[in-house]
């Protein structure tokens, strides 16, 4: 039997207890909070050097073009559904919409816990890195778990005043990490020429050579957040054309900016001498390179940056995060609390403070038990988000081409570009599974087995939608229906 679903409220709806602030996030706006996830000096630092040491070497800007393209792909259906589906839980509404109410809330359980192990990973890498750029340029020695706390509680204020000042900051900082990249890129080209810029590097023979299904996990990474866009369409200024341009922008100029960035690092090193150079010590990479292109002082202000690209981070994760939580209390499969919002910003007040306790919690919980930050917390964190997220890609894609189907719109763009992406983006997610210890990078069992976590999350999901339908039908026709 297939069941009802409709552009607008019914009167199925739970009261809303709160509302997100309309017309407040602008195409710009967006942007700069969804690139900010993707923390591009962040990512420059760390996963493209191991993306290149542990996955396809010099075939690694190829994989990168690969995945813009898939997510291209996948976009081109996501920005079809949102006339119909407006809502600040996204996927969650989507999911529903073309699987059905069960299949819906368990993705936005999983997706709640994505975000939030997302947003503590790079929590657990802001510490480690400005632990030690206190170290560096002021001799201070400061408990990363105090930092962390810091950064959390900063973070959270910010988030708390609304998508427009948040968006701000946003994007003067990711306007810095832009800047130092180019300057990098431009001095790498001045120094070799552009005759050391290979186009092996695009070539079948180099991309599917080595352990490309690491490479391509590492480049999905790069791109983690993209899908924020659609979050953010109850409170975009013309959602119909604002959310489309804002995706498509993202995915460019995440796609454009990685793949040069990453060919530049070839260049810099050689073909031959690039996995070497990188295994010496992959952490210190970028920052050898900006030594030897551009100077010292080049490179302190790129390890500031790192930080300030982490921080960035952690804004638009807790954003999301709490998005989530809020389309869930509002439809009340999540405690109504989360449904309110600043009575004057508009944002999701409560879940965001919630979600920051959580990074708090998380932060001191590792650092009791000495675990590092680095390589322990955010390892742990980032492997099981990254799947997580990728998975959900999948299963959003189908939803998406079934949503169609169920209409009878049937189209290249409606439904076989998201079958299409579904089986790549389903293939991607298969390979980060074999290879999820490359993926977090360490060999500690419970770390390298945490994304099994996802599966009971995903059926306490089914299970309590299930459970609603036999027991309350008004709330479980409700299950992401919540227009606005």
């Amino acid at each position: 039997m297939t069941e009802s679903l409709t552009p607008t409220n019914t009167s199925a709806d739970p009261p809303v207890t709160g509302a997100l602030k309309t017309e407040s996030a602008g195409t710009t706006h967006i942007v700069a909070m969804v690139v900010a996830a993707a923390a591009p000096i962040a990512s420059a630092v760390s996963l493209i050097p191991l993306g290149m040491l542990l996955g396809n070497g010099v075939g690694m800007p190829g994989t990168i073009v690969l995945v813009t393209l898939i997510l291209a792909l996948f976009s081109v259906g996501f920005v079809r559904i949102l006339p119909f589906i407006k809502n600040a839980g996204a996927f969650y509404a989507y999911v529903t919409a073309g699987l059905g109410r069960p299949a819906g809330l368990a993705s936005a359980y999983v997706l709640s816990l994505v975000y939030i192990s997302l947003g503590a990973s790079v929590v657990a890498g802001f510490s480690y890195f400005a632990t030690d750029l206190l170290q560096h340029f002021f001799h201070l020695t400061v408990p990363w778990a105090l930092v962390a706390i810091v950064g959390v509680v900063v973070a959270t204020a910010l988030a708390v005043i609304g998508v427009t000042m948040t968006a701000r900051v946003l994007f003067a900082v990711l306007a810095c990490e832009l800047a130092a990249l180019v300057v990098l890129d431009i001095s790498i080209v001045a120094h070799n020429g552009f005759p050391a810029f290979t186009w092996q590097v695009f070539s079948p023979s180099h991309i599917f050579s080595g352990a490309v299904g690491v490479a391509a996990i590492y480049a999905f990474s790069m791109f983690l957040g993209f899908e924020g866009t659609a979050i953010y369409a109850e409170e975009a200024r013309n959602p119909q054309r604002t959310v489309p341009r804002a995706t498509f922008i993202v995915v460019a100029l995440i796609g454009l900016f990685y793949t040069f960035t990453s060919w530049a690092m070839v260049a810099a090193t050689g073909p031959d001498k690039l996995v070497p150079t990188i295994s010496n010590n992959p952490g210190a990479f970028v920052f050898g390179l900006s030594d030897q292109y551009v100077g010292t002082t080049w490179t302190d202000v790129i390890m500031v940056l790192n930080c300030c690209s982490l921080f960035a981070g952690i804004l638009a994760f807790q954003n999301a995060g709490a998005r989530y939580l809020y389309a869930l209390a509002r439809d009340d499969m999540m405690p109504r609390a989360f449904a309110k919002t600043h009575s004057k910003a508009g944002t999701p007040t409560i879940g965001l403070v919630t979600i920051a306790a959580i990074f708090v919690i998380l932060s001191v919980i590792y650092s009791v038990a000495k675990l590092d930050p680095l390589l322990e917390m955010a390892t742990s964190l980032v492997g099981l988000g990254t799947i997580g997220l990728v998975g959900m890609l999948t299963v959003a894609s189908l939803s998406i081409a079934f949503f169609f189907i169920r209409r009878g719109t049937v189209g290249l763009a409606t439904v076989g570009a998201p079958i299409t992406a579904a089986i790549l983006l389903g293939l991607c997610t298969f390979a980060g599974i074999e290879n999820y210890d490359a993926l977090t990078g360490v060999t500690t069992w419970w770390i390298n087995n945490l994304a099994w976590i996802l599966l009971p999350v995903a059926a306490l999901g089914l299970v309590y939608a299930f459970w609603v339908r036999s027991r309350h039908s008004a709330r479980y026709e409700a299950i992401g229906q919540t227009r606005v």
